[in-house]
């Protein structure tokens, strides 16, 4: 059997979970010192090893995309690219404001969002198509990734929650947050660099447990 988890601090902890969710493949987001805390906290009765089965239940899965609704600020026609391979663009450069939504066919347990950017021209077709000057030269710029964020969720579609918030720093920006219900899920731009598109294609994590 390993050594216990609660013979190493919280920054140890999180500097491993955080090596092994960015190594062998996997791209998730960080996790800090204040999530172990977070976590022991929350299960300090706690005496015996967990099951596999107990550890698994807890894994978010990729939502089915069957049934989604999406919409944007802007370019609303071609949104529905975001769920597909051929990507989706705003059409103009960032401005903060703007906005992606995904209605679910039902409320879920949500708890994570994957926006992610290619580069302009890379997979995800016209959808990812590169941003212009006025005078039509394309113009230069980092790709299209929300350079802030903010994450929120809605039962109808009127009255939001805030989720989470962040920055975005490359190709493929991983929002996780306290799982909760939702059957709108919605991502804006709180910070940009107006002279790219944002760009991308959109996954939302959760259980129906």
């Amino acid at each position: 059997m390993m050594i216990a988890m609660n013979n190493h601090d919280d920054e140890w902890v999180a500097a491993v979970t955080s090596y092994v969710r960015h190594s062998f493949g996997n791209s998730g987001g960080f996790v800090t010192p204040a999530d172990v805390a977070r976590v022991r906290a929350a299960s300090a009765a706690r005496q015996t090893p967990w099951t596999w089965p107990e550890l698994t239940a807890t894994i978010p899965l990729p939502l089915a995309t069957d049934g989604w609704t999406a919409t944007s600020s802007q370019n609303a026609d071609a949104a529905v690219g975001a769920l597909r391979l051929t990507g989706w663009n705003a059409g103009q450069p960032q401005q903060t404001g703007q906005w992606f939504q995904v209605e679910l066919p039902k409320a879920e347990v949500v708890t994570e969002i994957q926006f992610h950017s290619p580069a302009p021209g890379g997979r995800g077709g016209g959808g990812n198509a590169v941003a212009v000057s006025a005078g039509g030269a394309p113009v230069v710029a980092p790709g299209g990734f929300p350079r802030g964020y903010k994450v929120e969720v809605s039962q109808d579609g009127a009255s939001w929650t805030a989720a989470a918030q962040g920055a975005g720093n490359g190709p493929t920006t991983i929002s996780t947050f306290t799982p909760v219900s939702a059957k709108f899920v919605r991502i804006t731009l709180t910070a940009n660099v107006g002279t790219t598109h944002r760009r991308g294609r959109c996954r939302i994590s959760g259980s129906s447990r």
